[in-house]
Order: structure tokens, then C-alpha cells, then sequence
């Protein structure tokens, strides 16, 4: 993996105004998109949540990375 700036709780935590509806339906499409792809070649995460969902800030599209395939088992 590429180095991520920092994970979707960190980016949450702490704000005082939520996350722009454009960005949160880019991360929930995206999000949706990666557990499609996984679960069309056989891989269960069962870990998903926000600290195992990363991106960076500094990249104009912001692409998040699943990540922590730890506890995933094949379907």
C-alpha cells in the first residue's frame, strides 16, 4: 500500500460540522464499490469500519483504501 494520510475516524473525530454530502457519497459509493469487488472474487472483510478505511486529503479525488484483511475469510 501507498502511504495514507489518515483514516476515516480520525477525519470525523473532534468536528465541528459534518463532512460535505458530496464527499460523504463519494466515500459510500466508493465503500460500496470495494465491497462489490470483494465479494464477486470470494473475500468476506467482517472488520469494516472507520479506522479501517483510509485516505488521503492531499489527492484531489480523495480514493479510499480498505484496509486490515486480517479477519476476512473467503466465501
Amino acid at each position: 500500500f501507498e502511504l495514507m494520510e489518515m483514516n476515516l475516524y480520525e477525519a470525523i473525530k473532534g468536528r465541528p460540522n459534518y463532512l460535505p454530502e458530496t464527499q460523504v457519497k463519494s466515500y459510500i459509493y466508493q465503500l460500496l464499490k470495494a465491497i462489490e469487488h470483494m465479494h464477486r472474487n470470494g473475500i468476506f472483510h467482517r472488520d469494516i469500519k472507520p479506522e479501517n478505511i483510509l485516505f488521503d486529503t492531499q489527492a484531489p479525488d480523495a480514493n479510499i483504501k480498505i484496509t486490515d484483511f486480517g479477519v476476512s475469510r473467503r466465501l
